[in-house]
């Protein structure tokens, strides 16, 4: 590995990296950054990480006094996603405290009480938060004891794709009502709650012409099991599980397909399936003790619906969804990331 950038990017082989990766590429000076690939498991084919001169593949832990010679010549080391498998390496290195920069993804830091004594340590050293949900920083603050800056940034390119609608497309007039559950197969999504939400209204107005779509391709096999079997015994046929790996594009065309979305979940969860909804004219439930309700409701000011009110399944107005689409996408936009990165590489 031989490192000549100002700005080094220790991520994991997931989803998010490789978009992030051509980003960088293509908006901002790509030789400045430099891009380390933590993968044990292969996952990098998986993904499609590309290969470039500046993207480094790490796959044993032999590499890690390599890597520590690096991280001492860049300038800012951005960690995306705080895991248990780099905290040890992290922490070991009080000297470049103040280089980290971590980018928070949701399930790194939420429920503290199952978060190793180490990683709670090296929350409270670190000195810079990245992410665009003040109230995740906030959770940190009062959670671990930590203290710093933070810089609102939506990071990763995958959250500010959409497509153009023909207006036409906005009426609302279906005969089917396309609704769709959580992102995965993890607990925190909370699906046996929200289908008996989702019972309860069907019951309540009648509803017949349903279809629930439940994507549980990644996370949990068990768990995905368990919620099949609910699923399957509540709605029968009306209950669709997705177990099989959809791309990108693919999914995007999935998504612009439902008509409502429902995210149970009390964490920063499914962030990239609700912005494509409401950046599309779609209804949008989440949880209003959640810390992106504060985001979205609050913040943005967007129309979006509280889940533990119950739901329904009217259609937004055409006003409702055009107002929805100019604020989610003039936020979520190439430019707007473009000029949240440039700040924080600058600061």
């Amino acid at each position: 590995m031989i490192f000549k950038g100002k700005y080094l990017h220790i991520c994991p082989a997931e989803k998010f990296i490789k978009g992030f990766i051509e980003f960088v590429k293509e908006h901002l000076d790509f030789q400045e950054h430099e891009f380390v690939i933590l993968d044990r498991k292969n996952r990098r084919f998986f993904y499609k990480i590309p290969e470039y001169s500046n993207v480094y593949v790490v796959t044993s832990k032999l590499q890690a006094p390599i890597l520590s010679l690096k991280m001492l010549k860049v300038e800012k080391i951005f960690i995306h996603g705080l895991w248990d498998p780099i905290v040890p390496f992290l922490y070991l290195q009080p000297w470049l405290y103040h280089k980290y920069y971590w980018i928070m993804w949701g399930g790194d830091f939420y429920f503290p009480e199952k978060q190793s004594k180490l990683k709670k340590k090296l929350i409270r050293k670190i000195r810079n938060f990245i992410g665009f949900i003040e109230g995740d920083f906030e959770y940190i603050v009062k959670n671990y004891e930590a203290d710093g800056n933070w810089y609102e940034c939506v990071v990763y390119i995958n959250n500010v794709k959409f497509k153009n609608l023909n207006l036409s497309s906005l009426n609302g007039d279906k005969k089917v009502i396309n609704i769709l559950v959580g992102n995965s197969a993890t607990e925190t999504n909370n699906h046996f709650e929200a289908f008996k939400i989702i019972k309860e209204a069907l019951k309540r107005y009648n509803m017949k012409k349903v279809k629930i779509y439940v994507p549980l391709s990644y996370g949990d096999k068990n768990y995905a099991r368990k919620v099949i079997n609910m699923g399957v015994n509540m709605f029968r046929n009306n209950f669709v599980p997705l177990t099989e790996f959809m791309s990108f594009d693919s999914y995007l065309d999935f998504l612009l397909n439902m008509d409502i979305g429902i995210f149970n979940n009390q964490r920063q969860q499914a962030l990239g399936n609700i912005i494509i909804l409401l950046g599309h004219g779609k209804k949008v439930y989440i949880r209003s003790d959640s810390t992106h309700w504060k985001f979205f409701h609050d913040y943005l000011g967007v129309k979006i619906y509280d889940i533990k009110k119950g739901i329904n399944f009217k259609d937004l107005t055409k006003e409702e969804k055009l107002k929805n689409i100019k604020i989610v996408k003039d936020y979520f936009s190439k430019e707007n990331v473009i000029k949240q990165w440039k700040r924080i590489l600058e600061s």
